[in-house]
């Protein structure tokens, strides 16, 4: 919970100031994607073509029975909140142009009426465009880069400091792309204009000319070139723009980093210094204090890590669930009671709350407006097997099923 004015983060700190707040990572990510999708009119069109595709074909069963025939990947609407499903959109267009245009092209000499046959023109000369089929591989190669990082951060296990590997390696690709990824882009999508007899060229707009007032210095610099302003205004503003979300929406992150970061490998500590690790664990005790009160001493946490380094096995230092296993293991939680309390807070961090928005997901499937009547013990019934679906698949109702059947049956055997 983001509000830290007047929200559920301010309640909540003034309840206890030690408390954290931590951003859902995959959450983030989506409001990331939406800011650059939102930063450029070119961007809002190209994925205004995506939908538009979808409802055409989806519109008919004549339409869409055609669209099966050629196509493989069925074309996906687009979603607001779960940019997830933005990639299976975006890729049921960059791996079939030419099966879009043979579809197109089977609507197209079979008219129904005069709208289906000019909304079929317009979006054929919009697949056919070699400015989008370049969006297309542009926007596929950044929605998979992000999605790689999402689902890994939605898996069970994930701790903080792997999250903070990720995010700063996604953040190191982009601003590789940034560099390399244009060139690479235009590459591909001549390769995809070549296969379907599309040329490669950007229509050349004529240059409006403004009349400059007598005390203007000079004139503003024009950009002749269509492709090169493409590259400017179009891909360079939207990966600048994401850097720039990026580093706002998970500066949080590196706070994390700047006072657990000594925690998150058993391994580096050997390797600091006294005098470093004597400040990181003062700045810790800081940090987990109010009003006096402490949930550590940084000077115990201090000659309990010089201690403890030297008796936790080699095997047991690969994460932080291992070495917090190995303390309770071993009953040695007692004996260092501040490294116990420490790992403790640092990993119910959590990395991200997808799970609970998968909750609340299957709810609104559940409980739609056909079902308004359900009760609340059988919506919680239907919605645990739901969300535990794997487990649901593996139970035997036969006996639940019978057990039922007798309580509720109406006529009595003698």
């Amino acid at each position: 919970m983001k509000g830290h004015r007047s929200g559920v983060q301010a309640q909540l700190l003034r309840e206890n100031q030690r408390a954290f707040f931590t951003p859902c990572g995959c959450h983030n990510l989506n409001l990331v994607l939406s800011d650059i999708a939102s930063v450029s009119s070119k961007a809002i069109t190209f994925f205004g073509v995506i939908q538009r595709i979808y409802t055409f074909l989806s519109a008919s069963n004549y339409r869409y029975d055609i669209a099966k025939k050629y196509l493989k990947l069925t074309p996906k609407s687009l979603s607001e909140t779960r940019w997830e499903c933005r990639i299976e959109s975006v890729k049921a267009v960059r791996f079939q142009v030419r099966e879009l245009i043979k579809t197109f092209e089977k609507i197209l000499s079979e008219p129904k009426d005069a709208k289906v046959a000019s909304e079929t023109q317009s979006l054929l000369k919009e697949i056919k465009s070699y400015q989008f089929i370049l969006s297309t591989v542009i926007w596929y190669e950044l929605l998979v880069e992000v999605n790689r990082v999402s689902k890994l951060l939605q898996q069970k296990s994930m701790q903080m400091n792997v999250a903070i590997s990720l995010l700063d390696a996604l953040l190191n690709r982009l601003s590789t792309f940034r560099t390399t990824g244009y060139d690479e882009s235009v590459r591909i999508a001549k390769n995809i204009a070549a296969e379907n007899n599309i040329i490669p060229y950007f229509p050349q707009k004529r240059i409006a000319v403004t009349t400059r007032q007598f005390d203007y210095e000079c004139a503003d610099e024009v950009i002749a070139q269509e492709e090169e302003k493409l590259r400017i205004e179009y891909f360079l503003l939207i990966i600048d723009q994401a850097i720039q979300s990026f580093n706002e929406r998970f500066k949080l992150y590196q706070n994390f980093r700047d006072n657990f970061g000594f925690l998150y490998s058993f391994r580096d500590i050997k390797n600091l210094s006294e005098e470093k690790l004597k400040k990181n664990c003062n700045d810790l005790h800081i940090i987990l204090q109010d009003e006096g009160d402490s949930d550590i001493s940084g000077l115990e946490l201090l000659e309990e890590l010089k201690s403890f380094i030297h008796i936790i096995p080699d095997n047991e230092q690969n994460c932080l669930f291992d070495v917090l296993k190995y303390l309770i293991k071993t009953q040695l939680s007692s004996v260092y009671p501040n490294i116990y309390i420490a790992l403790r807070i640092l990993l119910t961090l959590p990395v991200t709350i997808a799970s609970s928005e998968r909750s609340f997901s299957k709810l609104k499937l559940i409980k739609n407006y056909l079902r308004s009547c359900i009760s609340q013990e059988r919506l919680s019934g239907i919605a645990m097997m739901s969300i535990e679906n794997d487990l649901s698949h593996k139970t035997d109702f036969n006996n639940v099923i019978d057990a039922f059947a007798a309580a509720k049956a109406r006529k009595i055997h003698f």
